[in-house]
């Protein structure tokens, strides 16, 4: 439990993906070698066109519930204190976090990544966007496939990458949702499933989607 808080700063090192945002050029060394020729020269125009602002990355202990099915008791438990208790005791103690849903997100990697769908969906009331890095999904894209509401506003992304061994699933998921009409942005990014990917276009992706999409004010831009 003292190490959960420090997975995306010190298992990802997300300090480098804020870094290298910042710096308002991407090279393929800032994704672990894990891009394409054009997926990096559309990002860097993007980041030219509109520099990176920035944003608060929050780490909550993940109990292990990857044997959890999506509904269950351990699950909604959670989501209720993360959408609840957790985000009140964040905004108390951090006077420049976001203090309203429009300026904020949910996301995760693997068994995060899953959690993180399940929670920012069910609780369309506490966040604008909802992503997932490689979301632990195989089994459960049915069941995650029927959440989510076309009038929540939400955006929503899925990052998943060649040899993911959830890439598979986390395809049928976006395909449930596209039947469904859930508006959202499936990404497929080179790589595979280890801390590498996620020490690159992980923490990379997971900036600039919730830095696009969510609002910096109130009355600010999406």
């Amino acid at each position: 439990m003292e190490r959960g808080p420090l997975g995306w700063s010190l298992d990802y090192r997300i300090g480098d993906a804020f870094a290298a945002l910042a710096r308002g050029r991407l090279g393929a060394e800032d994704y672990r070698g894990f891009v394409r020729a054009s997926d990096l020269r559309g990002r860097n125009r993007a980041l030219r066109a509109r520099p990176f602002e920035g944003l608060i990355v929050a780490c909550p202990y993940t109990p292990p519930m990857m044997d959890d099915r999506p509904g269950s008791d351990a699950i909604v438990a959670w989501g209720t204190w993360v959408a609840g208790p957790m985000l009140a005791a964040l905004r108390r103690a951090i006077p420049e976090a976001a203090a309203e849903r429009a300026s904020t997100g949910i996301d995760g990697v693997s068994l995060g990544g899953m959690l993180a769908l399940e929670v920012g969906l069910r609780h369309p009331e506490a966040f604008a966007t909802v992503g997932a890095i490689q979301p632990a999904v195989r089994g459960r894209d049915g069941e995650i496939g029927r959440l989510g509401s076309p009038d929540a506003n939400q955006r929503i992304r899925l990052l998943t990458s060649e040899r993911d061994p959830f890439l598979i699933a986390t395809r049928a998921l976006s395909e449930r949702w596209r039947g469904r009409n859930l508006d959202h942005e499936l990404v497929v990014l080179p790589g595979p499933h280890d801390y590498t990917f996620n020490r690159g276009p992980g923490g990379l992706e997971l900036l600039y989607f919730h830095d696009r999409n969510l609002w910096a004010h109130p009355s600010g831009r999406p």
